[in-house]
């Protein structure tokens, strides 16, 4: 996948933009600089978005996220899951908070079991996590107290450059995706990261 070199990438059917654009099916990686150019690419380079106002960002389909079944207890590395999900080891994922003094633990897919409904991570939790409802009065609708599991990482990854985090003129100010005067934009199973306005 080609480096787009511009803090802003705009899709229109006006042209003007000095930024390389690409059309984006499977794994890779879009990257913006501070300066408008990328290493490896210049920003004079031609413009496939300019010419034809289109840009289609397409990842790898995948299941979000879903719940727990069974609670997890803090040094639990097998987490049972409500719908079986796909995704690749090496993966980073997040599990949800469901207690008072806890916080959510990011960790890694070490592998995949039971066709997808267990989720095997590569570093022990240090937390519990619900894997319950809980039942009120007869008349009243129970609450789901299950924690969440959900996938952090995608496929295709749209990012700001290093500057966006860095102090400077840069700092607070990530990658930008627009589609502006009649220019189409498709985006899905796409990770954005470093990106938007402080």
């Amino acid at each position: 996948l080609p480096f787009i070199g511009s803090k802003m990438l705009a899709v229109t059917n006006l042209g003007g933009l000095s930024a390389a654009g690409c059309h984006a099916h499977g794994g890779g990686e879009v990257t913006q600089g501070e300066n408008g150019v990328d290493e490896g690419r210049a920003a004079s380079d031609a413009c496939p978005v300019q010419s034809v106002g289109h840009l289609d960002l397409h990842g790898r389909p995948e299941h979000s996220w879903t719940r727990i079944v069974e609670t997890a207890q803090p040094g639990d590395t097998r987490l049972k899951l409500a719908e079986p999900v796909g995704w690749q080891v090496g993966a980073k994922c997040v599990v949800t908070p469901t207690e008072r003094g806890t916080r959510e633990e990011v960790r890694r897919v070490a592998a995949l079991e039971d066709g997808g409904l267990t989720l095997v991570l590569d570093a022990p939790l240090d937390y519990l996590h619900l894997g319950i409802w809980h039942w009120h009065d007869a008349d009243a609708a129970p609450s789901d107290l299950r924690a969440a599991v959900g996938l952090l990482e995608r496929n295709v990854l749209f990012r700001g450059d290093d500057a966006s985090a860095e102090r400077g003129n840069a700092y607070q100010f990530g990658a930008h995706l627009g589609a502006f005067h009649g220019g189409v934009l498709r985006v899905e199973n796409v990770e954005f990261f470093r990106t938007g306005q402080a």
